[in-house]
């Protein structure tokens, strides 16, 4: 059985730069990731830094402001690519159940919360991380308090 690499493990992470479990543990011992940072290393690597902090939010800003026929905002090439391709097929694999209002049928999977993919656990944790909530709420001028529900629906 060969030895998994962290790329190999999670797509979205960097490939490991230790060559033996005891360089790995050395390493960890001097670092100290708190969830904060866990969550803004998490945004970058599935949001594009143009929806990030230190991103101009001026154009965007104004976009908002003049949407209608309600505010609303659009932003394009938001996820980065390779995460975008990830998210996409995670979400066509999770099962999803039948839901229906009055105008329409869909399958809508569980909360992305309950969800063991990798790459839609690091999607729902970008959307929740500060670094993404500071950049919409410099945008909506909302304050963001990470409490939203995620969930596929296939229409």
């Amino acid at each position: 059985m060969s030895k998994r690499t962290r790329s190999e493990a999670d797509p979205l992470l960097p490939p490991s730069t230790s060559s033996s479990p005891a360089t790995e543990a050395r390493s960890h011992s001097k670092v100290t990731v708190t969830p904060a940072a866990a969550a803004a290393a998490t945004a970058t690597k599935v949001i594009s830094p143009d929806y990030l902090p230190g991103a101009p939010t001026t154009v965007w800003e104004e976009k908002y402001a003049r949407a209608g026929p309600f505010k609303h905002a659009v932003f394009p090439n938001f996820l980065q690519e390779t995460a975008c391709q990830s998210l996409r097929a995670e979400v066509l694999a999770e099962e999803r159940v039948p839901k229906n209002n009055d105008l329409y049928t869909f399958n809508q999977t569980q909360d992305a919360k309950n969800s063991t993919k990798p790459t839609i656990s690091a999607f729902r944790s970008g959307l929740f991380s500060a670094p993404f909530r500071s950049f919409l709420s410099s945008v909506t001028g909302l304050e963001i308090d990470g409490t939203v529900d995620v969930a596929g629906e296939v229409y």
